[in-house]
């Protein structure tokens, strides 16, 4: 793929009218058989759901998207249609790319349901769609008042000028003068744009106007001083800083010398309604920019994918699982030199990391800060029962696509939960930001509560089904997602368990940290039937014992092999009775203190909780109040204790691990926090506060650190903080507070 861009491959059968209608038709049911989708994620600002027939909100930052009928004339609200970028499903790149450099890609894993409906988002850089960036002609619709010198097929006025050397007009002198006004719709009164003419056949295209915004109102006037006739062909032309939507208005007219005045030759009004500065949306135009080779081998890491070249062209891709298990096993005991064997202790992986490309959009940003870490990765140090760090290697993997969190919208009027799911790729401060490459699951679902889509204020269509970004490929099942962390999906706040790591990594690293794994180097000697057949999944029997290949280090002339194996450490389990899914484990518990919990364990207030079959307390994911067979119950949000350790759980999920004593040092204190002063004491006083600790025997005011967890973790954010009283500037460089004032 060398360093080809994503854009430079030819989407061109994917190019579609930008206008209402297509980007509707992209919304609910897809475009070029639902490659092309329009999913809901906003480009510049925030919606939320208020079925109240009063609010018509529809700001710079901020609009109610509900639909609402016999509103006043201008009061429409909604979703404007140019907010809106597409998205183009996996698959069809997968197959732009075989196709562009000629290869075939088996269709084992790139052919599977995982990849149904996972699309990549097409914007590549903030804010709304800007799909102009050339000049265009103007295009004018009809004739005023029965006049046709102007051609509308070609949006022209031909004729023909004469002309003389001296100013002083001559018998037979013309010139060409009008006006042309633009008159912008109210939602695109603000866009820039640029207007310019051409006179003559073959000229060049001069400014009328430039940065204009708004409606304009523009004279023009042409005469020549040389000696001869020109061969005169009038148009106009537009160039946009993003898309709008205009009216046009031209006169022209023709006057000659007839000795004593400038006579009157011809006049022409010709006008347009409703145009629209874009008429094609180019899809390699709105590409994200990324490589080629990081697009594919992002997938490749996601999915933790296998390729083997089966020519020069043709490749087998499939999961690591998936290759392993179409594995044959060869009994090659008799060729194996006994003698010539070492064991060695397997590979420890001591850290592990499996991120996305950090990204600083609304949603993100605040878990972030509330739970330390971007949502969808997973970041761990694997420690042993005394909190030792192991002794091994990293596992950092990483790709280029971003991730998003998206908002389930309630209907704040009634407080019912809505079928609208949307993004919004808009920072804190509910501005356009931009986004590292994203893929999302394009799930179609039907809207019961009504939703507003505008080209206009006074112009809304009610959508009652459309594409909504997930980051499973359905809310019911989760069979498939876009983290690799076990979250909570937005949709019913329930686990998604079947995250990435789970299903394409777990069985990997387990293997790897299994205590009983082993490193085998043996030195065999092959015949040439069993060298053609072997293959690097397969598995070797060696006396009685089972082996997967780590290595093969093959000698073609003498056909001896060394080989570097690894003990299976599976064994095949028939017909045992199935584990109950839960377990009991007794723990004592803290709302909003860690050492609280270790200290009420200790004075026996404790209670029985669960956790899944085959984890302990250190290493379960997830805490429950039932063993029910059918339904879940989650245990409350706190810190929970066993007398050794004290562990947080927070939305369902244990975030931190340490062990008791560790945090008696440290006070609980509540603050809220905001970039700026003035706004974190609001925050405050509006009730946005948020559990942080203190050194103990510290009072806010006065204190000398903040910690955002009770074992000593420092805030990672440089901001302000209030206890409603005071407002300190915590520098995180510094580690430090660098100012006090009151509120």
């Amino acid at each position: 793929f060398g360093d080809d861009n994503l854009s430079d491959l030819d989407f061109s059968e994917y190019d579609h009218d930008y206008d209402f209608k297509a980007v509707l038709g992209g919304m609910r049911l897809g475009l070029s058989s639902r490659d092309i989708i329009y999913p809901l994620i906003s480009t510049a600002k925030q919606w939320y759901y208020n079925s109240a027939s009063t609010d018509h909100t529809y700001g710079d930052q901020r609009a109610n998207i509900a639909l609402h009928t016999g509103h006043s004339t201008g009061e429409g609200h909604g979703i404007l249609w140019t907010e809106l970028k597409p998205a183009i499903a996996v698959k069809p790149v997968l197959a732009k790319i075989q196709d562009t450099y000629n290869v075939t890609f088996s269709q084992d894993f790139l052919g599977s349901d995982v990849l149904d409906r996972l699309y990549l988002w097409l914007s590549n850089e903030k804010g709304k769609m800007i799909e102009q960036k050339e000049r265009y002609k103007l295009d004018f619709q009809y004739h005023h008042a029965n006049m046709t010198f102007f051609d509308l097929d070609n949006d022209w006025y031909k004729t023909t000028l004469k002309s003389h050397t001296t100013f002083s007009p001559q018998l037979g002198d013309e010139f060409i003068s009008g006006e042309i006004s633009v008159t912008p719709t109210d939602f695109y009164s603000d866009v820039e744009y640029t207007l310019s003419q051409k006179k003559e056949v073959g000229g060049q295209i001069t400014a009328l106007g430039e940065n204009l915004t708004g409606y304009n109102y523009i004279e023009f006037y042409t005469r020549f001083f040389e000696n001869r006739t020109f061969d005169i062909e009038y148009s106009f032309f537009m160039e946009s800083k993003e898309y709008m939507e205009y009216s046009l208005r031209l006169m022209i007219r023709k006057r000659r010398w007839n000795g004593s005045s400038w006579a009157l030759v011809e006049e022409e009004v010709v006008m347009s309604d409703d145009r629209g500065s874009s008429d094609k949306i180019e899809i390699k135009n709105e590409i994200p920019e990324m490589k080629v080779k990081e697009f594919f081998s992002g997938l490749v890491s996601m999915y933790n994918l296998v390729i083997i070249p089966e020519n020069d062209s043709s490749f087998y891709i499939d999961t690591l699982d998936n290759w392993y298990a179409d594995a044959t096993m060869y009994d090659i005991s008799k060729h194996i030199d006994i003698t010539k064997s070492e064991v060695s202790r397997g590979k420890v992986i001591s850290n592990v990391k499996f991120n996305f490309e950090e990204d600083d959009t609304i949603l993100i940003d605040q878990f972030n800060k509330i739970n330390g870490y971007q949502y969808g990765n997973l970041e761990t140090q694997l420690k042993d029962r005394n909190f030792q760090n192991l002794d091994g290697e990293d596992l950092d993997i990483s790709v280029k696509f971003g991730n998003m969190i998206f908002e389930r919208l309630t209907d704040i009027s009634t407080g019912n939960i809505t079928d609208i799911q949307y993004g919004a790729a808009i920072d804190d401060n509910l501005e356009p930001t931009d986004t590292n490459p994203l893929l999302f699951y394009g799930v179609l679902t039907q809207i019961s509560t009504p939703m507003s889509v505008i080209t206009d204020r006074d112009s809304q269509y009610s959508l009652t089904s459309c594409f909504m970004p997930s980051h499973v490929n359905n809310h019911s099942t989760k069979a498939y997602s876009t983290v690799w962390n076990a979250e909570l999906d937005e949709w019913d706040n329930q686990l998604i368990e079947n995250s990435l790591y789970k299903l394409y990594y777990e069985d990997y690293i387990t293997d790897i940290f299994n205590e009983k794994r082993r490193v085998f180097d043996y030195t065999a000697k092959l015949p040439d039937y069993l060298l053609s057949k072997i293959k690097l999944n397969d598995k070797l029997l060696i006396n009685g014992t089972r082996f997967i290949i780590n290595n093969m280090e093959i000698n073609l002339t003498t056909n001896e092999v060394k080989l570097e194996l690894l003990n299976d450490i599976y064994e095949l389990d028939v017909l045992l009775p199935p584990e109950p899914k839960y377990q009991a484990v007794t723990l004592a518990r803290n709302g909003s203190d860690g050492q609280t919990s270790c200290d009420n364990w200790d004075a026996d207030d404790t209670r029985t909780y669960y956790i899944k079959t085959g984890e302990t307390f250190e290493t379960a994911t997830q805490l429950f109040t039932s063993n029910s067979e059918t339904t879940q119950f989650f245990a409350s949000t706190g810190y929970y204790s066993d007398g050794e350790i004290t562990r947080r759980l927070a939305f369902g999920i244990f975030r931190s691990t340490v062990p008791c004593g560790n945090g008696s040092g440290t006070a609980l204190v509540n603050v809220s926090y905001a970039k700026q002063a003035s706004q974190a004491c609001s925050n405050f006083a509006d009730g946005k506060s948020y559990g942080f600790y203190i050194p103990a025997g510290q009072n806010f005011e006065t204190a000398t650190k903040l910690y955002s967890n009770f074992d000593g973790t420092i805030p990672t954010l440089s901001q302000y903080y209030s206890d409603g009283n005071v407002v300190r500037y915590w520098n995180k460089s510094a580690q430090k507070f660098a100012s006090t004032q009151n509120c």
